[in-house]
């Protein structure tokens, strides 16, 4: 993402669960790790 705050990605119809893991530049990520909750959505 090279410091987005936004992201395209392709799902499938029906109830996707979703949880973000920050990473670094070089897509490694902190210790301890940064989580987000985890969150549900719809996609028609």
């Amino acid at each position: 993402m090279h410091g987005r705050s936004y992201a395209f990605m392709q799902s499938r119809p029906g109830k996707q669960r979703l949880q973000l893991l920050l990473g670094d530049e070089q897509h490694e990520t902190q210790d301890p790790p940064l989580i987000s909750e985890k969150m549900t959505i719809i996609d028609k």
